[in-house]
């Protein structure tokens, strides 16, 4: 009589393999983004508009505000997606403080602790759309640990047109602080 039992450890095995393999990430996302971010539009003249930006970082560690080429970490940065808008360098609006960084061996950095606002002035050359996309770029620490972040946000513009035009979407227009 064949043994019928045979091919469950080899099943069994594969199921616990499996599960140690994807079960993984799932706990890695519960430490996810440090920053919650939030974005306002104003118009100031025409087709320029003044955005803000403001950052509450969760509790522990820091936020780069600003680019340290020495240490290698980039300052709050702003990426357009959008052809048809230029934007004035960002301008950090919070006050930062020096520290002694754990995370750069005891090297003075300039950090924001809890909050960040940031603005800039934009320029809609090929008219004001419905919606505009913004990504935010960042460095935060984390105890002894650096970490590079990126949130999206998207902002409705109060009497911007929905129609589509046809603007390139750009790679990634960068500006840093």
């Amino acid at each position: 009589m064949p043994n019928s039992w045979a091919p469950w450890p080899r099943i069994i095995s594969v199921l616990v393999f499996c599960l140690a393999v994807f079960n993984g990430p799932a706990f890695a996302q519960g430490d996810s983004l440090k920053m919650n971010w939030r974005a306002s539009l104003q118009n100031t003249n025409g087709n320029e508009y003044l955005l803000k930006i403001s950052g509450r970082r969760s509790p522990g560690g820091h936020l780069y505000a600003r680019s340290d080429s020495a240490a290698g970490v980039d300052g709050l940065s702003l990426q357009l997606r959008d052809s048809g808008v230029v934007a004035a360098p960002l301008q950090i609006l919070s006050k930062g403080m020096a520290i002694a960084d754990p995370v750069f061996e005891g090297r003075n950095m300039e950090v924001v602790k809890d909050s960040v606002t940031a603005s800039s002035v934009l320029r809609f050359d090929a008219g004001v759309p419905a919606e505009l996309r913004i990504n935010i770029g960042y460095f935060v620490a984390s105890r002894d640990e650096l970490l590079p972040e990126e949130q999206q946000l998207n902002l409705p513009i109060a009497g911007g047109t929905a129609k589509k035009t046809s603007r390139r979407q750009t790679p990634r227009d960068t500006l840093r602080r």
